[in-house]
C-alpha cells in the first residue's frame, strides 16, 4: 500500500538522521568489509589483511604467488548515494535523474571505476552486472545506452 511506503520512507529517513554521526565510518568500513581494497592489494602485493574497525586482525594470509596471476577483473556497478540535508538520497543536481531506489544514475561514476581498476590491475575487466530501479520504465533505455558508452570509452 503506498501509506505504508511513505510510512517506511519516513522510518528510514528518521533512522538515517539519528545514525548520521556514523554513518561515513561506517559506510568506509562496509566498503572494506566487502574486501575490494583487500583484494586489490592480494594480487598486487601476495598479502591479504583484514582488520575490524576495532584493530583486531581477523586475517594476515600471504602467498606471494598470487602476484600478477589474476587473469579479470569482475564489477557489479550500480550508483552511488548521495544524501541531501533531510538525510534523503538524491541525485547531486536538478539534472541526475533519480532511480526507484533513490540513487541517482551517474554513468560518469562507472567510467572513474573502470578506468580506476585499469590503471591498478591492468586485467580485463568485465563489468558482471548493473542496471536500474525503474518501476516506470523511463530510466532503463537511459542507463543502458549511458552505462555502454561508458563501458565504449573505457575500450
Amino acid at each position: 500500500r503506498p501509506e505504508d511506503t511513505v510510512a517506511a520512507a519516513a522510518a528510514l529517513t528518521a533512522a538515517a538522521a539519528a545514525l548520521l554521526p556514523c554513518c561515513r565510518p561506517v559506510c568506509h568500513w562496509m566498503t572494506y568489509w566487502f574486501a575490494a581494497q583487500q583484494m586489490f592489494e592480494f594480487f598486487t602485493t601476495g598479502r591479504f589483511k583484514w582488520v575490524t574497525p576495532f584493530g583486531q586482525t581477523v586475517v594476515d594470509y600471504s602467498m606471494p604467488e598470487a602476484v600478477g596471476a589474476m587473469d579479470w577483473w569482475g564489477i557489479n556497478y550500480y550508483s552511488r548515494p548521495a544524501i541531501n540535508s533531510w538525510f534523503q538520497l538524491v541525485g547531486l543536481d536538478d539534472s541526475e535523474p533519480v532511480t526507484g531506489m533513490g540513487m541517482p544514475l551517474v554513468p560518469s561514476d562507472l567510467h572513474y571505476h573502470l578506468m580506476d581498476i585499469h590503471k591498478r590491475l591492468r586485467v580485463p575487466i568485465i563489468v558482471s552486472e548493473t542496471g536500474v530501479s525503474d518501476e516506470r520504465h523511463v530510466l532503463r533505455a537511459q542507463c543502458i545506452n549511458t552505462y555502454y558508452n561508458e563501458v565504449g570509452t573505457y575500450a
